[in-house]
């Protein structure tokens, strides 16, 4: 008799302390959320951008495992949302640190009234994110116009330059359909 395949558990996560910080591009320390939700809507985004950062760190060793950035951006029909315009998680862990992440920065976006978007360059792991959104009728492609930039980063790493291969995907950018849906779960059902 065939011995069936046993199931690798998963990986349990570390325990996150998250950290925020919302910062004026000028160069002028922190401001507060809703000076920021405030200004986002009454100024053009291209004249005074301004930057949250989301840090992940592991509460046992204190080491940063995750950390992304976001940036308001006006889409073509004017409406702002906070767009991800740059993620990075300790691969080594693989254990939905990465879906933690965009959770966290969901409820940043919340906060400030925005929905949240995707970078128009997207590596195959945010790709395959905001496609599982998409078809879980969470998120919807907000850009069509030109198509998405893969970033490989691995190729990245080994060759030490930047490596992208613009118009691969097939949307530029994605937003999640709510600013504050009433689940801030952006796990898959079987996960």
């Amino acid at each position: 008799m065939a011995k069936k395949a046993q199931k690798r558990p998963r990986r349990r996560c570390p325990a996150i302390l998250w950290e925020v910080d919302v910062t004026a591009a000028e160069g002028g320390g922190s401001m507060d959320f809703v000076d920021l939700a405030m200004e986002a809507t009454a100024e053009e985004h291209g004249d005074a951008p301004r930057v949250i950062d989301v840090n992940g760190y592991d509460k046992a060793s204190e080491e940063l495992v995750a950390s992304g950035s976001l940036e308001p951006f006006t889409l073509e029909t004017g409406e702002v949302v906070l767009q991800v315009v740059w993620s990075h998680v300790n691969t080594q862990e693989r254990c939905g640190l990465g879906t933690r992440l965009y959770e966290k920065m969901l409820r940043v976006a919340c906060k400030q009234g925005f929905r949240l978007g995707s970078d128009t360059t997207r590596s195959k792991q945010s790709e395959g994110f905001w496609k599982k959104q998409v078809s879980r009728g969470r998120a919807a492609c907000v850009d069509k116009r030109v198509a998405g930039t893969l970033y490989d980063h691995e190729a990245t790493l080994r060759r030490g330059m930047t490596i992208a291969t613009p118009g691969h995907w097939p949307c530029r950018m994605y937003a999640l359909d709510e600013a504050c849906p009433v689940s801030s779960s952006l796990k898959g059902e079987d996960e």
